[in-house]
């Protein structure tokens, strides 16, 4: 984690520049606040409002980055230190230092980066050999109840609906068994039917080893 050797108010405006470099960063911000309220990520933020309700945009005087000095991430007690290079012209130039490392937050589509997953992912990222190998383990107790072509399917079900709601961005083995899946929802389906009960028990395995849940 970077640190600050004194506190820094706030620095010097130049317009127009500055008014664009400070709203992109508060817009990268933004963006990763969206996906950790959505749950793609584990980091945790505080938006400390008691002295400015709005952002404290500041700048490090001997490389030119800015960071939110009022906004913390942080990583179980481990705080992560997020900021924005000087004048960079890339739509979400976010970085973070964590423990000695710096890494890229997002790439030039707005997604996660596979480095900021790997180090700070809310879910575990199973391919699908081992979704299939999982899956297979509840539905060999009901492999006399149904036939192997209702169990297949309900597989492919339920790996279906727990990728679409838990990958990670792009890069991740669940997107990757998503967009490679052969099951194809009704436009009125919005995940598993709770009377779909292999599925359904198959979806809350998946949940219990893979996610917090």
């Amino acid at each position: 984690m970077k640190t600050l050797q004194r506190p820094i108010d706030g620095y010097d405006h130049v317009l127009p520049r500055d008014g664009f470099n400070d709203a992109n960063l508060i817009k990268n911000i933004a963006k990763l606040v969206m996906l950790i309220e959505d749950g793609f990520t584990c980091v945790n933020y505080e938006h400390d409002t008691r002295i400015n309700q709005g952002f404290t945009v500041v700048s490090k005087p001997e490389s030119g980055e800015t960071f939110i000095q009022n906004v913390r991430f942080y990583y179980g007690v481990e705080n992560i230190y997020l900021f924005r290079p000087l004048n960079s012209r890339w739509p979400w130039p976010l970085y973070f230092h964590h423990r000695g490392f710096e890494g890229e937050v997002f790439y030039e589509d707005g997604t996660l980066t596979r480095t900021w997953m790997e180090r700070f992912a809310q879910y575990q990222d199973p391919t699908r050999l081992r979704l299939l190998k999982e899956a297979w383990a509840v539905a060999r107790n009901h492999i006399f109840e149904y036939d192997r072509d209702f169990i297949r399917m309900e597989i492919e079900y339920s790996i279906y609906w727990f990728c679409h709601n838990h990958h990670g961005g792009q890069w991740s083995n669940l997107y990757s068994v998503l967009s490679t899946s052969k099951y194809r929802p009704s436009p009125l389906e919005k995940g598993v039917d709770e009377d779909s009960f292999l599925a359904i028990e198959i979806y809350r395995h998946f949940k219990q080893i893979f996610t917090d849940a």
